[in-house]
């Protein structure tokens, strides 16, 4: 009997072992099915121990193995288990969000009714489970949920003793590869006499290129009733191949020559191709304005990783910009391309995956997951828009796409190139003032063109002049339409969607709300539907008020929808566009969208944060924000840092031709700094006095954050839930003997009290120490466990972005 530590894909903080038998050939990094609990689940082998505490007789065999080869390689598991540990999640659990969903597999039991008992059971559990089982053999997931019976799997194992049941074990593959019917001709066929059709056929297959899919004959004027007929007469061989599921939707012309760049961009060029010889980890942050050629750097940096015979990875913040960088890409480094987000098919992605795997793709374009590409030979790592909070997992497990991109860097001794207009506060203290990067900056846009003119549009003012609130002010309303008489192209920013945000009572004042979440519906126009933004739910617009019965409903604020509207009116001659989640759901809409308005067909395009960075468009010579400061009345520290950004990067979508470019930003806090440096295109500015307030109040980077959410949907379970782990985080910093190093807030009820049904709870730790912090997390985690609590419904978020 031998031995083996497997990461089960469950909730756990742990690994846990097995046996094997002489059938099982298993290595590091293999995926099995192994039993646990009353469960078939995907678990991951990670070791082979020759000894173990637990009794030989109690352990568990490994069922079965999914894998002939590794599927993740020691790499990604030393990667994994560092993702476990620092950001206390279940080891199984990581390895499984590695994976493409394609490649996952669902374990479990069908129960199938072999020899009816004469009489039936008195227990009416069992009289009920029989007379379901008569129906045909059933799954003991989907029994379970019908049942809903604690002793359930007990009652079927007695059965199965007494030879009324029986129990297999059943797997279900999500995805996998596509198989199409391929027709060849047979070197030597058998003497046959042939038809008409049939000869004719048999020369026309002669004259292309084989093998063919079948599908595709009808082109020749083939028929597959014929080819089928000269398979059964051994002159042709039809068979299923894989084929591959290209995400790849137009065909590009191969690019050969570089740009020639500015002092800067080589500067930063021979900084990384240095490094990149060296063959040891080191990170470079490019802080660039907008139009600096970050871009043309990244090309050149990965044209010496190729050259030096490694690979390499770029991640995006938005699955909106991958298409036209996916292409672009390809343009210089052909099929060695591949791509990775979530908006591909399952089967899309599985494809990719393994083309990576096998070594068919050396240049990796992806979002946050992609960090665990099958990629060998990884010589350097990209981070465009380092700073963006996509970046960051808001489900289990929460990691960081960028910091995970750090560490995999430095364990397998690669190159990182993080680059950003607007860097994250923390990146560049590390970059210029801990000593962590190197910072290289460029301070001008290529070709020199001139960085954008900025106006800021008091909107009290036009308040005060108009005697009521302005959408658009006048000043844009003639830049838009000078731009337009010029053949220019104009964008729109207002960082909501939908057509009006809130739904009003003005007899009762009653703010139509989610019935799961604790936030109004938004309204939109499309469907004529109210919706949350958090949870789904929708409804019908309703004729009266749900509190009073009024019928005087008034839609409060805008969204892109409505700005849509009010444009079109407004222009009425200019193809108008709107660019966002709404618009882009179906598969390919962010591409056909970006496409109609690249191509010049659309002259206004409207949307929210999607457009605002990483999209180079020439003719666009002037950019619109609406509602500037929304995001600083979110009550989060990082509001500041996020508007600045927002704001500085739309401006920057403006004059990246030849045209001068022009910005209009409309607030009602003018003097705000974060908008003023925005509008300045101030970087250093805005971080100097940023960095102040960070300091003073010993927020990231002067200290680390855990948030511990606790969700229930039951308000009071929630609140002592809450109060659970904050006794038991009590009593270890009192163990421990922590001083003022470590601040805990709360429990307290969160900002957005109710998400999802769910009520939630918050307990938000600050800590001058890393190491200090994980360890009270971990030891209140044991505690907890120790007494037999779920800790699993403890949410822990370690560097968390969202607060609320």
């Amino acid at each position: 009997m031998r031995l083996v530590e497997l990461a089960v894909a469950a909730p756990v903080r742990k690994t846990f072992t097995y046996t094997f038998g002489p059938d099982l050939d298993l290595e590091p990094g293999m995926r099995v099915l192994a039993p646990f609990g009353r469960k078939l689940l995907t678990a991951y082998v990670v070791g082979f121990p020759q000894t173990t505490d637990v009794p030989l007789h109690l352990l568990r065999p490994v069922r079965k193995t999914l894998d002939f080869e590794p599927v993740l390689d020691a790499g990604l598991l030393r990667l994994g288990f560092w993702l476990a540990e620092y950001y206390l999640a279940s080891p199984g659990e990581v390895f499984r969000s590695m994976l493409p969903s394609g490649l996952n597999f669902r374990g479990d039991y069908q129960i199938t009714l072999i020899n009816p008992p004469l009489q039936r059971p008195l227990l009416s559990d069992q009289n009920q489970l029989l007379e379901i089982l008569e129906k045909g053999p059933i799954r003991f997931l989907t029994l379970a949920r019908k049942m809903g019976k604690a002793n359930l799997w007990r009652q079927i194992q007695q059965l199965e003793k007494e030879g009324v049941v029986e129990v297999r074990e059943w797997l279900e593959e999500k995805s996998a590869a596509k198989t199409a019917l391929f027709v060849d001709l047979i070197p030597q066929p058998e003497v046959a006499e042939l038809t008409l059709r049939q000869s004719i056929s048999l020369e026309k297959l002669r004259g292309i290129p084989l093998p063919v899919r079948l599908s595709e004959l009808a082109r020749h004027g083939i028929s597959a009733a014929t080819v089928k007929s000269m398979e059964r007469k051994k002159l042709v061989r039809i068979d299923a191949r894989a084929i591959r599921r290209d995400p790849f939707r137009s065909e590009v012309a191969r690019r050969t020559e570089f740009l020639t760049l500015t002092s800067d961009q080589s500067t930063a060029v021979d900084r990384i191709k240095a490094a990149l010889r060296a063959g040891v980890f080191q990170s470079f942050l490019i802080h660039g304005v907008t139009g600096s050629g970050k871009t043309e750097i990244y090309l050149n940096a990965i044209s010496e990783t190729l050259r030096l015979e490694k690979n390499a990875l770029m991640l995006v913040p938005e699955i909106a910009l991958t298409p036209v960088l996916a292409r672009n890409f390809r343009s210089w480094f052909g099929e060695h391309v591949a791509i990775l987000h979530s908006a591909l098919s399952a089967g899309e992605r599985h494809d990719e995956w393994q083309r990576i795997r096998r070594g068919q793709a050396r240049v990796v374009i992806g979002t946050r997951s992609a960090v665990f590409c099958p990629l060998r030979s990884l010589g350097l790592i990209v981070i465009d828009e380092e700073h963006d909070s996509s970046y960051k997992q808001e489900e289990n497990p929460r990691y960081h796409g960028r910091d995970s991109a750090l560490v995999r860097a430095r364990f397998e001794d690669a190159v990182v190139v993080m680059g950003s207009a607007t860097p994250s506060l923390e990146t560049f203290f590390q970059a210029t003032e801990a000593g962590k990067h190197e910072c290289i900056t460029i301070s001008e846009r290529v070709q020199s063109r001139a960085m954008p003119v900025v106006h800021i549009v008091d909107m009290r003012t036009e308040f005060q002049k108009r005697g009521k609130a302005a959408v658009i002010s006048d000043l844009a309303k003639r830049a838009v339409r000078d731009r337009l008489g010029r053949r220019e192209q104009v964008i729109v920013l207002l960082n909501r969607r939908g057509y009006a945000p809130i739904l009003l009572c003005r007899s009762c004042g009653h703010v139509m709300t989610c019935e799961q979440c604790s936030v109004s519906l938004t309204y939109h126009e499309e469907g004529r539907r109210l919706s949350c933004h958090y949870c789904g739910y929708s409804r019908s617009l309703p004729k009266k008020c749900a509190q009073c019965e009024g019928e005087y409903l008034f839609m409060v604020g805008e969204g892109t929808e409505r700005i849509q509207e009010i444009v079109t009116k407004l222009f009425p001659d200019a193809a108008v566009d709107r660019f966002d989640r709404d618009s882009t759901r179906l598969k390919g809409g962010h591409e056909k969208i970006l496409r109609r308005f690249d191509s010049g067909e659309t002259q206004i395009l409207i949307g929210t944060q999607m457009i605002a960075k990483g999209h180079d468009f020439p003719n666009v010579t002037l950019v619109v924000v609406l509602n500037a400061d929304s995001g600083l009345r979110i009550p989060d520290f990082r509001s500041a840092e996020r508007t600045f950004q927002l704001i500085t990067q739309v401006a920057g979508r403006s004059g990246r031709g030849q045209v001068a470019g022009e910005v209009i930003v409309q607030t009602y806090y003018p003097n705000h700094y974060a908008l003023k440096y925005a509008c300045l295109q101030d970087y250093r500015s805005f971080y100097a006095q940023e960095i102040r307030y960070r300091r003073l109040f010993s927020y990231p980077p002067f200290s680390f954050l855990a948030n511990v959410w606790i969700q229930e949907t039951d308000l009071d379970k929630a609140r002592q839930r809450a109060g659970i782990f904050g006794e038991a985080l009590t009593g270890i910093l009192r163990e421990r003997n922590v001083d003022g190093n470590l601040r805990v807030l709360g429990p307290a009820e969160a900002a957005l009290a109710r998400l999802k049904g769910a009520y939630r709870f918050q307990i938000l730790l600050k800590c001058g120490s890393r190491q200090l912090l994980h360890e009270v997390l971990e030891l209140t985690l044991d505690h907890l466990e120790a007494r037999k609590q779920n800790t699993s419904k403890f949410i822990i978020d370690v560097d968390p972005l969202q607060i609320m």
